[in-house]
């Protein structure tokens, strides 16, 4: 399935509901929108919102008081995007938080169906019940992929397993063939549980944001 959004405003208020603890986010400079860094929302109240402290690789990123930051939050509704800047880092126990402050307007990325990115040819395993065939990955979203391999023994239909290695968060996925292309390749529909398509979401979200900035 394509990707397909659209973007509508939320109010300040509505960011209690929007946004919840737990939540992967995404932190870039506005000067260095190529540098992503991951965090985790830990707290929020009326006027502030609190993040572990935003890493790259091990590297945390240098933060000063009023310093901007553009925000990307993975919310159940989708992504969302605002402007932020440090308010201060706090001290909870033995945990170190980034506080910063709650934005006046966010925009909401609300996804109506599965985002496909493109992927550099990921390798993977095609599993049957009799062999195992090798193909790499050309894009995936969370409803399939589309494999390239040079196995043509498949029919649109047949169900297999496809060995990731853990490289999307998880290894053995089943999924069906629903289409076959000379040119293009095989493609699958992954035949999963919710909990397990959300890993997949997440992994292509990011794959996207981190494309797109």
């Amino acid at each position: 399935m394509l990707l397909g959004k659209f973007f509508k405003s939320a109010k300040k208020t509505d960011m209690l509901d929007i946004v919840g603890v737990g939540d992967n986010v995404w932190v870039t400079l506005p000067s260095l929108p190529h540098n992503v860094y991951n965090s985790t929302v830990e707290d929020m109240d009326a006027n502030s919102i609190y993040l572990s402290l935003p890493s790259k690789n091990g590297l945390r990123l240098p933060l000063r008081k009023k310093l901007k930051l553009r925000i990307s939050v993975m919310a159940k509704t989708g992504r969302i995007n605002f402007m932020s800047q440090v308010e201060d880092l706090v001290t909870e126990g033995s945990l170190k938080l980034l506080k910063i402050s709650m934005p006046s307007e966010v925009k909401s990325e609300q996804l109506r169906k599965y985002f496909r990115v493109p992927v550099n040819n990921m390798p993977v395993k095609i599993l049957t019940k009799s062999d195992a065939f090798p193909a790499s990955v050309t894009n995936l979203s969370g409803g399939g992929c589309l494999l390239a391999t040079r196995s043509r023994d498949f029919r649109a239909g047949d169900k297999v397993k496809l060995d990731f290695a853990g490289k999307i968060g998880l290894w053995e996925v089943e999924a069906k063939v629903v289409r076959i292309n000379a040119t293009h390749g095989v493609a699958f529909q992954f035949i999963m549980k919710e909990t397990e398509r959300e890993k997949i979401v997440r992994y292509v979200l990011r794959r996207q944001l981190e494309s797109a900035v």
